[in-house]
């Protein structure tokens, strides 16, 4: 009789362990979604950049732009973009339109160049920043030759 009554204790007890295992997977289930943020919560950040990350340019560069996933607040973003001596190459103030923000440059000579960028959410003045780099190289110079004379 001894060991009839210990496997009905086991049964039970694995039946009851199992039990609260699927019981605490839907609980966790249900805990995820309802703490999941809806699209219009959900944090801003950086979704394109012009110069790309780590792309080369062969263009003069007048300006960088970054463009956001949410409105950002101008009076608390800062762009730098630095040089290969670290001058920040950034002059004037930075522009908006939309969810762009933009940077005005001095002239680039041919190098690599930093940028780092900092901003609040307009939402909920959430702070995010970020770091990518871009190449400027001189344009291919295009030789001209005259043209051949030609033989009669």
């Amino acid at each position: 009789m001894r060991s009839a009554y210990t496997l009905k204790t086991i049964l039970l007890a694995t039946a009851f362990a199992v039990g609260l295992s699927t019981l605490g997977f839907a609980a966790t289930i249900q805990i995820i979604t309802q703490n999941a943020m809806p699209a219009w919560q959900e944090a801003e950040h950086l979704i394109s950049t012009s110069p790309g990350d780590g792309e080369t340019v062969t263009q003069p560069v007048e300006s960088v732009s970054l463009n956001f996933s949410k409105q950002v607040r101008v009076d608390q973003t800062v762009v730098r973009v630095y040089n290969d001596y670290g001058t920040n190459m950034v002059k004037g103030g930075l522009t908006i339109n939309g969810l762009v923000i933009s940077a005005t440059l001095s002239p680039l000579p041919p190098g690599k160049y930093r940028v780092q960028w900092r901003s609040s959410c307009a939402c909920n003045d959430a702070s995010i920043d970020g770091m990518y780099h871009f190449t400027v190289k001189p344009a291919p110079s295009v030789t001209t030759f005259p043209p051949v004379p030609t033989v009669p």
